[in-house]
């Protein structure tokens, strides 16, 4: 017997009665306990931690919920069956409800012991976990990569100057900055100076920025030090010998170090490289340009140009699609334009997939097209999907086109199939949608009819004969003709 919980909850005890042969037969009181199973919020603190071996590793798992709510804590863990963590439980009341907590201690982790740890709470209705990282150290460390020139050229004017300065360290390092051989402060007059993870950036490049730089990160318990030293040259662009050299950009291309976009094939384009030299003025220079040409393109590829003179380098990626599907997608109907009534019927929405994606076939609904003054509404792409039905189609991949193509497949299409049918695809960079529309005209099936009936006809022996038989008919009728009604065979 089932008995709904809000007709009990109230009640401090039942019983249960039942009649057989006659006989009044009753259980002994059972006393009602109602227990709660909303949980309001479940968190594990901390869900990442770094640590050094032989540290203590504290994690909390605290379920915030109804009251009389029970839970129980589960742990998983990296070392579980070896060690044995100090596991402890707690309940404080809340204004609205209960906080239960399990607190995981393992007093000297090891490096064996780092990984990912799983808190469970099961509270009989539900279960729900939480994860934590744990980063166990072998012991403290500083480690700084800067892997270019200790001698960085800028000019004047440019507005950031970068030094791709990275380091890693546990714990926390006190970092300092010098300019000389003087600490920079956070004064006003050192703003344009920035030390982040990342690296170092010097912004507004003046002359009085020009100097050696000194970044020194230090661990005073762990006794340990890093020091890098930087050294910045700021050219005068105002000068007239005071440009730096400049190269003629260079191209990436299929022939050389190109990364395609799509499967590896064989390309036979043919590029032309023409590079126009670069002359300096003495107020500002002139721009180096590099063209390329592609006279026959069969493939889409990633073009790179680079430009780089020795304060530094920029690149531009240039993506080059090749497409043979008209607009970028489009509607093809098989086996026919106007099918035939029970003939299998593929209508295929094409789209550049380079492109497009999340293509969808939809088919329009009666009521779509029947406004309130009789004329049909203004449909437009982004709101198609509520005035008609979703058609589940065929994903496929289109070589000869180079593109993606779904398919939707109509087998032994019928006059109710007939209507308009909607393809809609997603451009990748602008999510905006686009809809192409094709109406499908059914023809009935017809019965075959002669529509000329044959004649007698006299003629010598030896002489040839030709003789008409005009049939229509939908699908298209076949022909057989007869002899003293033997039909004839057309010889090979």
């Amino acid at each position: 017997m089932i008995v709904l919980r809000h007709k009990i909850e109230d009640l401090l005890y039942v019983s249960c009665e039942t009649v057989v042969g006659g006989t009044l037969y009753k259980t002994s009181p059972f006393f009602i306990q109602v227990t709660g199973q909303l949980i309001y919020k479940f968190t594990l603190k901390p869900n990442h931690t770094e640590l050094v071996a032989g540290k203590k590793l504290v994690l909390n798992c605290i379920v915030e919920a109804e009251f009389n709510v029970v839970v129980d804590f589960q742990w998983e863990y990296p070392g579980k069956m070896a060690d044995q963590p100090v596991l402890s439980s707690q309940k404080r009341e809340l204004n609205e409800g209960l906080e239960l907590s399990s607190t995981l201690i393992i007093n000297n982790i090891t490096m064996a012991e780092g990984g990912t740890y799983i808190c469970r709470a099961n509270n009989g209705f539900d279960i729900k976990e939480r994860a934590a990282e744990v980063i166990v150290h072998e012991k403290p460390f500083i480690h700084v990569n800067y892997d270019k020139s200790p001698i960085i050229e800028a000019t004047v004017g440019q507005k950031n100057m970068y030094f791709p300065v990275k380091f890693r360290a546990y714990p926390k390092p006190e970092i300092k900055l010098y300019k000389n051989g003087k600490f920079i402060s956070k004064s006003p007059s050192f703003n344009k100076v920035k030390l982040s993870s990342s690296g170092l950036v010097i912004g507004d490049v003046t002359e009085q920025e020009a100097g050696n730089y000194t970044i020194v990160l230090r661990n005073n318990k762990a006794k340990l030090e890093e020091r890098l030293h930087l050294q910045l040259v700021v050219n005068d662009s105002r000068e007239g010998s005071g440009f730096p050299d400049q190269h003629l950009p260079t191209w990436k291309s299929p022939d050389t170090d190109l990364h395609r976009l799509r499967d590896p094939c064989s390309c036979e384009d043919t590029m032309v490289l023409e590079a126009m030299g670069a002359l300096w003025s003495k107020i500002l220079p002139q721009p180096t340009v590099s063209k390329l040409v592609i006279l026959a393109a069969n493939i889409s590829v990633m073009y790179n140009c680079s430009a780089f003179n020795k304060v530094g380098r920029d690149d531009r990626v240039i993506y080059f699609y090749v497409t043979s599907i008209p607009e970028g997608f489009g509607i093809d109907l098989q086996p026919s334009e106007i099918p035939v009534e029970g003939e299998n019927v593929k209508l295929r929405c094409n789209a550049d997939n380079y492109t497009y994606e999340n293509l969808r076939w939809y088919r329009l609904l009666p009521s779509a097209l029947e406004g309130e003054l009789g004329e049909p509404p203004v449909l437009e792409c982004k709101s198609m999907h509520l005035f008609a039905k979703e058609m589940k189609g065929v994903m496929m991949m289109d070589s000869l086109m180079k593109g993606v193509a779904l398919e939707l497949q109509i087998p032994s299409i019928t006059l109710n199939d007939e209507g308009d049918y909607v393809c809609e695809v997603q451009n990748k960079k602008t999510g905006e949608k686009h809809c192409h529309r094709k109406y499908i005209l059914v023809r009935a099936q017809e019965m075959p009819s002669l529509l000329v009936n044959l004649t007698d006809t006299s003629v010598n022996i030896s002489d040839s004969i030709h003789m008409n038989c005009k049939a229509s008919g939908t699908p298209h009728p076949t022909v057989i003709w007869f002899k003293d009604e033997k039909p004839l065979h057309e010889l090979s």
